[in-house]
């Protein structure tokens, strides 16, 4: 029991991010004024996509799930075409890392696989 209301039960969870922040981790924040924008076909493409997988198997020590929630914050942020350009770059990622999935194997240790995907908050907690 307990809670916020008299007589009834109530849950509270928190989510504590493992940098203490909610903005894209270093290295990621694409912006369309800088020109860092990814290209499909580049390499840059996978030097970031390799970058990122470590970035996420590094957080993921952090929790005890298989599930990792990564932020990609920043309260307005991003818009017009700084939006589309961090959209399309991050995009262009999670696209290389899931279709490359024997690339990133050796790395995974305890995890058999990696699948990156866009979710709400209430599909990461469903």
């Amino acid at each position: 029991g307990g809670g916020g209301r008299e007589g009834g039960d109530s849950t509270l969870f928190l989510h504590v991010p493992y940098d203490g922040t909610y903005s894209a981790p270093p290295g990621f924040d694409f912006d369309a004024k800088s020109n860092v924008c990814l290209r499909d076909g580049t390499e840059d493409v996978s030097k970031k996509a390799d970058q990122l997988v470590k970035h996420l198997l590094r957080t993921a020590q952090g929790y005890r799930t298989g599930n990792l929630l990564q932020l990609w914050g920043d309260d307005l942020r991003y818009k017009d075409r700084a939006a589309n350009c961090q959209f399309t770059s991050l995009s262009l990622l999670i696209k290389y890392i899931n279709t490359n999935p024997a690339r990133y194997a050796p790395l995974l240790g305890p995890y058999s696989s990696m699948v990156l995907q866009y979710a709400v908050p209430s599909e990461y907690f469903s």
